[in-house]
């Protein structure tokens, strides 16, 4: 199997996952979640309501004491319990989404990785220069040269978002903040992160651009600084949608890159 071959399989391999555009969400995993949920939730809701209900026939004919308000505790407390796990829930829904998008980039890095042969090219550059420096004077471009390229071929497929985006531009010219949705998958990375590290509060550092989630979303969304994030209010079909969106254009993107250039490089298929 030649390396054009395996580049081209695997993206076409990428394209297919778990995300949903607009004609299948309905019926997506996604949705099915969101709907397990919500009525998860709407069941404990309605409990709550029974119990309270119970209650006030209890003491409807005595004189409110000490036990009533008791009871009128716990059944907040169980509220502010249930609100919780549901935040919970839709927080790891959010971090599934950013997996499976992680995992797709690093995929596209991967196709990059073997189609543009960049651990073949880097070693026989350094193979090149020892065999011209076995008789001669080291040429310190030359050693520069290899030793840039040994150093990139040690990092191999990148898988952190800032090396991602270096890549696919330093690679193929291609800008990951100019793909469609982009502002939304960076805020799906942000949400993530805030779940995972930050106990579910948006914390941005004023001198990291990466970890601030755009105005206009924040304000769509409800989200501010240094609160804790309501998972429960965000639009996750919006999530999915855009995440899905992003995906076809990107593919079609590296797609079309890799082939122009390895075309225009005369590398046969």
């Amino acid at each position: 199997m030649t390396r054009l071959k395996r580049w081209r399989i695997y993206l076409h391999i990428l394209e297919h996952s778990h995300l949903a555009d607009e004609l299948d969400y309905d019926a997506s995993d996604w949705a099915a979640w969101v709907k397990r949920i919500e009525a998860g939730h709407k069941e404990e809701e309605q409990y709550i309501e029974r119990q309270q209900k119970k209650w006030e026939a209890k003491y409807a004919k005595i004189q409110k004491n000490a036990d009533e308000t008791y009871q009128d505790d716990y059944l907040a407390e169980e509220y502010s319990r249930i609100c919780g796990l549901t935040n919970a829930m839709y927080g790891a829904l959010t971090v599934s989404l950013w997996s499976e998008l992680e995992s797709f980039l690093v995929g596209i890095c991967r196709a990059c990785y073997w189609a543009l042969e960049k651990k073949e090219t880097a070693l026989k550059t350094v193979s090149d220069f020892c065999n011209k420096t076995l008789d001669k004077a080291i040429d310190e471009q030359e050693l520069s040269s290899s030793i840039k390229k040994l150093k990139n071929l040690r990092g191999g497929i990148p898988y952190r978002i800032g090396d991602i985006k270096y890549s696919l531009k330093n690679d193929l010219k291609i800008d990951l903040e100019q793909i469609t949705d982009y502002a939304i998958i960076d805020a799906i990375r942000i949400l993530n992160n805030s779940f995972k590290h930050n106990r579910g509060w948006y914390k941005p550092k004023q001198n990291r651009p990466d970890t601030h989630i755009s105005q206009v979303l924040l304000r769509q969304w409800g989200i501010e600084e240094k609160k804790e994030i309501d998972y429960s209010k965000l639009p996750i079909k919006n999530l999915v949608l855009g995440s899905s969106a992003f995906r076809k254009e990107l593919l079609e993107r590296v797609e079309r890159e890799l082939a122009n250039r390895i075309e225009g490089s005369k590398v046969s298929s």
